[in-house]
């Protein structure tokens, strides 16, 4: 017998590998037949991103029993609306089990943990932003993370919990001091980690494939629902595409350009009551658009606003470089407009093409 030889084959897991390579197969097809052939690439592209996304969240961490944030978007890999001024860290956990947090919150203007359940009814268990409240004479911060906390401060979970989600939003990366933190189970000692478990390995094979699955759908659906109505922005309450949008603190608007290369897209905007507002483009993969060397975003302290307060920013090649956003080379795509903390429903811009 050789090293080449097997001595035995699981074949359960031999047969969820095989029908994860056909799901990975129908992704890649399924993006070389969506728009135009710029969609195709960056949808070929993103089929392997977001594969390499699923592998680390059901490969890589998933243990509870020994959590660490990790951040699972990044500036080339990118999915469900990520946000150019946000950045998500996010850790498994055990909702029978208790965390501690701890950290420093930085300069920037928002830093919230969000604690999430398994399956898609009653997702949401929780939600902490840190403020002074939290913030110990050093000026570091600790939350809890447990099915009771008493007068401790954090989240209380239930066994439902899975997951827990730090968000900071920025307005300024360059000038601003980003928060740093870890999470640790309290509790008795491990021992060292087991070898891989081929059922572990089947079981994660197959999550990876049904997220493949279920993201196309949802994206074509998305798509689908938007570009019926081009070059409109509405408020995303109701809408389909509801699935991306489940932060409890935000407010979003979604809307799709579709320009003809000699136009521009004209978008007003009410003054934002809002703790921070974006306005961001996303190719039809909802992926952010270039944003390393592209204006593909604008926040609240970006935008030059109008004498009334008014917000007006411009989609496509304009006179002068104020407001004007990068479509990187795309004649349509989703637009997506957050409110942090802002009023519920806020005031649908005024759109209009402009002819150059």
């Amino acid at each position: 017998m050789t090293a080449s030889t097997p001595t035995h084959q699981d074949t359960a897991m031999a047969t969820a590998w095989s029908a994860l390579a056909d799901q990975i197969r129908a992704f890649g097809e399924a993006a070389t037949r969506r728009g135009d052939p710029l969609d195709q690439a960056e949808g070929l592209r993103h089929t392997l991103r977001y594969l390499g996304h699923l592998a680390d969240c059901h490969l890589e961490h998933t243990d509870p029993l020994r959590p660490q944030f990790w951040r699972a978007i990044t500036q080339t890999r990118k999915y469900y609306g990520d946000g150019v001024d946000v950045d998500y860290d996010t850790c498994r956990i055990d909702g029978r089990h208790t965390y501690r947090i701890t950290g420093t919150p930085g300069t920037v203007p928002y830093l919230a943990f969000i604690v999430n359940r398994k399956g898609v009814g009653n997702r949401f268990a929780g939600n902490i932003v840190i403020g002074e409240e939290h913030l110990r004479a050093d000026g570091t911060f600790e939350i809890w993370l447990a099915a009771h906390i008493g007068k401790r401060p954090g989240l209380e979970i239930d066994d439902q919990c899975v997951e827990v989600v730090a968000r900071q939003y920025h307005n300024d990366r360059a000038g601003e001091v980003p928060a740093e933190f870890t999470i640790e189970r309290v509790g008795a000692a491990l021992p060292p980690r087991e070898p891989l478990d081929t059922s572990a390995v089947t079981a994660s094979l197959r999550r990876i494939g049904y997220s493949l699955d279920v993201t196309l759908k949802r994206l074509d659906g998305l798509v689908e629902a938007i570009s019926r109505e081009p070059n409109v922005v509405k408020n995303s309450s109701g809408s389909a595409g509801a699935e991306f949008f489940g932060t409890t603190s935000n407010q979003y608007q979604v809307g799709w350009w579709d320009l003809d290369e000699d136009e521009v897209l004209e978008m007003t905007f009410a003054p934002a009551d809002a703790r921070y507002f974006g306005v961001q483009l996303f190719n039809r993969w909802f992926e952010s658009l270039e944003f390393r060397d592209h204006v593909t975003s604008l926040n609240n302290s970006q935008i030059t606003a109008e004498p009334s307060g008014e917000m007006v920013v411009h989609i496509g090649k304009s006179d002068g470089p104020v407001n004007r956003l990068d479509p990187c080379g795309h004649r349509s795509g989703i637009i997506l407009v957050r409110y942090l903390e802002g009023a519920t429903n806020p005031s649908e811009p005024r759109v209009r093409v402009v002819k150059r």
